[in-house]
């Protein structure tokens, strides 16, 4: 496969997935019975004037990405927040494909990349619920794809605001730390990573979402799961 016929393929793989979560999307339906939907979806609501859940157990930065549609209806917003996703799949699959290229393997390798992006469970379900795992992932390739051309301060940047979205982005922050004092980077990645956390700081406090039930929980599993167990697992 020449790489023209490549850009064709990851190009046609990445519109495919899109219209086609769009369609799931848009026929999907009302919100599923769990929390956390609404707790998102309360967000951008709260800032077209409605009322903000206190405490807030989830974060506010998927919500906010949906703000321009926190005038909306319920039900509108929902199926907004699916569309999101599915667009936010088909980024995945060409950042993917993107990361697929920096590796110097044959032609083909970006197509299979982007095809094993867009077929991903974790990716294919996009638009069946609106929560935020397809931007984390969509975060964590952009963090991969950032620190391949040496932009410490980008990834930083990202991965600071990302922990805006969902407590579990604290790991990837970790992941960035260690890699930047290895690769003696620590400094330019605080550079990016110190105005994106603050302003995740500052978005947590105004919606008081600060995940003190979190922590309350991992303190008292008593004689359940041992902390550092939960915190490889993550």
């Amino acid at each position: 496969m020449k790489s023209s016929d490549g850009n064709k393929s990851v190009a046609a793989l990445t519109t495919l997935t899109v219209v086609l979560h769009w369609v799931v999307a848009i026929i999907h339906g009302g919100p599923v019975a769990v929390p956390d939907v609404p707790a998102y979806l309360s967000v951008p609501q709260w800032l077209a004037g409605g009322i903000l859940p206190k405490p807030l157990h989830f974060f506010p930065g998927y919500g906010m990405l949906l703000s321009p549609f926190g005038w909306t209806s319920g039900s509108v917003l929902h199926t907004s927040a699916l569309i999101l996703n599915g667009t936010l799949a088909g980024c995945c699959v060409l950042v993917a494909a993107k990361l697929g290229r920096k590796l110097n393997g044959p032609d083909w390798l970006p197509t299979c990349c982007a095809a094993i992006a867009a077929l991903h469970p974790s990716l294919s379900m996009s638009s069946r619920i609106a929560w935020p795992e397809t931007l984390l992932t969509l975060v964590v390739l952009i963090v991969a794809l950032m620190l391949w051309r040496q932009s410490w301060s980008a990834a930083g940047l990202i991965a600071g605001l990302a922990l805006s979205v969902h407590p579990r982005v604290v790991v990837l922050v970790c992941a960035l730390l260690v890699t930047a004092a290895l690769s003696h980077r620590l400094v330019v990645l605080l550079r990016g990573f110190t105005p994106g956390l603050a302003l995740s700081a500052l978005l947590i406090h105004l919606t008081n979402s600060w995940p003190w039930s979190r922590a309350k929980a991992i303190r008292g599993v008593g004689d359940g799961v041992n902390p550092l167990e939960t915190l490889l697992g993550q």
